[in-house]
């Protein structure tokens, strides 16, 4: 290795970063961080639960036995804190928020929210617009189809009378 460099590793290790860098040019704007007090980190009351190892033939019943953590691996018992997993509950409707391709919200996830698997949910204001230019499909049918149209219409039920004529005249067969 170079002298150089076991010199610089040298100082680095003897009196640190800052004794390497040039003091600053300004005035220092940073605030010393007050003290916080420290959060608790669930709103559930901590239950008196036996020290880890102390804790054979004990079960956690309440939620406030988990004091907001997880279960006891120790504990031999099925366990649910904050009743996840248990049977009968209803789970949330939390909804992730999804972005399309230009990075906007897509909304349609919380209007889908407690429907039936396979629904349709018209979300978007291009659900509603007419798709397609064509106006073929709506244009009325022309005199030659309507005429079709009713010698069938009218046959079918030409067809329809004279077998209740007949069920009428014969009951039995």
């Amino acid at each position: 290795q170079p002298a150089s460099f076991r010199i610089h590793s040298q100082a680095m290790a003897t009196r640190g970063l800052s004794a390497l860098l040039p003091a600053p040019v300004g005035p220092s704007t940073a605030q010393p961080a007050a003290p916080r007090a420290p959060q608790s980190q669930s709103s559930l009351p901590v239950a008196n639960m036996p020290p880890y190892g102390k804790r054979k033939g004990w079960i956690p019943r309440t939620q406030a036995d988990f004091g907001g953590g997880g279960a006891f691996p120790e504990v031999h018992v099925a366990q649910y804190p904050l009743d996840m997993g248990k049977k009968g509950k209803k789970a949330t409707q939390l909804v992730a928020a999804t972005t399309d391709g230009d990075g906007h919200v897509k909304h349609d996830a919380i209007a889908r929210v407690g429907q039936r698997e396979g629904k349709k949910v018209y979300a978007q204001h291009g659900d509603l617009v007419e798709k397609g230019d064509s106006a073929e499909p709506l244009a009325r049918p022309d005199e030659q189809e309507i005429a079709a149209t009713t010698a069938k219409t009218k046959a079918a039920l030409d067809k329809l009378v004279e077998g209740k004529i007949k069920q009428a005249h014969n009951p039995l067969g």
